[in-house]
């Protein structure tokens, strides 16, 4: 569970470079780097993590010491525990993104400033705004429906719709 968890922040982190990449690509044609340089980069980082997320459970058992002994005790079921890694990957987004607004909003106020009078925003500070709010969306789409996507994910796995979980006394 904590190896999917990891490939689900590992996804929403090749999701915020993305911006960048883009403006990366177009800036400096003469680089090498063109469109298909970018999405052969994004689909090899995505391939390695839908790879991790299939085969979680193997890679998981070969970090056992004895893999005979596998149980997972615990009053939650893993669909909860997912839920909750989830809402707390999207607290580390969130707050990242929040961090890093307040850090870049005076240097972004500045810009914007000097773009009305002087006709130009540095590319690099667009990629910034874009990477920045889509990562505060991106935490608070998880902090807000974890527990939504947790049972989303049950349901594309296993094509059945997760039974309720009983409330403890």
């Amino acid at each position: 569970m904590i190896i999917r968890a990891v490939a689900v922040w590992s996804l929403g982190k090749v999701a915020l470079s993305i911006p960048g990449m883009l403006i990366a690509v177009r800036e400096s044609p003469s680089s090498g780097f063109g469109p298909g340089w970018l999405l052969a980069s994004i689909g090899l980082e995505v391939l390695i993590i839908a790879a991790l997320w299939l085969f979680a459970d193997k890679l998981a058992k070969l970090a056992l010491t004895r893999p005979q002994e596998v149980a997972f005790e615990s009053s939650m079921d893993p669909a909860t525990w997912l839920g909750l890694l989830l809402s707390a990957i999207g607290a580390w987004f969130f707050f990242g993104g929040v961090v890093t607004a307040f850090y870049m909003a005076v240097r972004w106020f500045v810009v914007i400033r000097m773009y009305r009078e002087y006709g130009a925003m540095d590319a690099d500070t667009f990629a910034n705004i874009a990477s920045t709010v889509l990562e505060i969306g991106l935490g608070a789409l998880l902090v807000l429906r974890g527990q939504g996507l947790s049972r989303w994910i049950h349901r594309m796995r296993y094509g059945v719709e997760q039974a309720p979980a009983e409330p403890t006394a």
